[in-house]
């Protein structure tokens, strides 16, 4: 499995879907790479190159999960009707 980088969204993601499903980050079946870009990802909400005030939502599907990142640091994980 390809991980996120510590400290990053992605790997923000990655955790939060771990816990979620109550697993270790090792034991997701799905790379995050299959999902969505994990470096671009990072860099829609990276905070030490850009001064934002806001951040766009990003909505996708991952290990059977709907996961919405609004910030850094606000990543939610709700469970889906479709499997990927």
């Amino acid at each position: 499995m390809v991980t996120g980088k510590m400290g990053s969204v992605s790997g923000a993601v990655i955790s939060a879907v771990a816990r979620k499903k109550g697993v270790t980050e090792q034991s997701l079946t799905l790379p995050l790479h299959e999902a969505i870009d994990p470096d671009a990802l990072d860099a829609l909400f990276d905070t030490e190159t850009s001064n934002r005030d806001s951040f766009p939502t990003v909505k996708f599907r991952y290990n059977g999960y709907n996961v919405v990142v609004n910030a850094p640091e606000d990543v939610e994980v709700q469970e889906s009707t479709n499997d990927q």
